[in-house]
């Protein structure tokens, strides 16, 4: 399946976003972009391959089941690559609406109800334990002989 063909679905998504130097293998990179942004979640694996510079080839074949997420990842990757920021000036003011108006966040929250995180797809817990060779007496910078040492003087 080539990326290609999700971008009239990414462009329905975008709508206004979509900027009139955005060719559809553009966009497309932005799909790809998507797809590898959401790979710890899925327990199918996309490859990706980009045989000349404006194409990308997604193999297997995409899940119809997954289209919608991956469009709602490349259109919060696209519109974060946009300036939507607020600023004032002296004369004029833009202000990006906030909460739930907000085009970013209504994308992240429809993708975290159709992908919840999992409790169980989440990095690995740090383990904490001495360093072997630190630990031997015989090192001087040891705590043990440290102590040693303060036992002699």
């Amino acid at each position: 399946m080539d990326c290609l063909d999700l971008v009239p679905s990414f462009k329905r998504q975008l709508k206004k976003y979509v900027q009139a130097e955005d060719t559809d293998s553009k966009l497309a990179g932005y799909l790809s972009d998507g797809i590898k942004s959401l790979a710890f979640r899925w327990s199918r694996e996309y490859t990706i391959t980009s045989p000349s510079s404006e194409s990308f080839i997604v193999t297997p074949s995409v899940v119809q089941s997954d289209e919608r997420p991956i469009i709602l990842a490349s259109s919060i990757i696209y519109k974060s690559s946009l300036l939507l920021g607020s600023f004032r000036d002296g004369d004029f003011a833009y202000d990006v609406p906030a909460g739930a108006n907000n085009p970013i966040q209504r994308d992240i929250d429809e993708l975290k109800i159709l992908l919840p995180v999992l409790p169980g797809k989440r990095l690995v817990a740090a383990t904490v334990s001495s360093l072997n060779g630190f630990d031997n007496w015989y090192n001087p910078e040891s705590y043990k002989w440290l102590g040693y040492f303060a036992a002699l003087v």
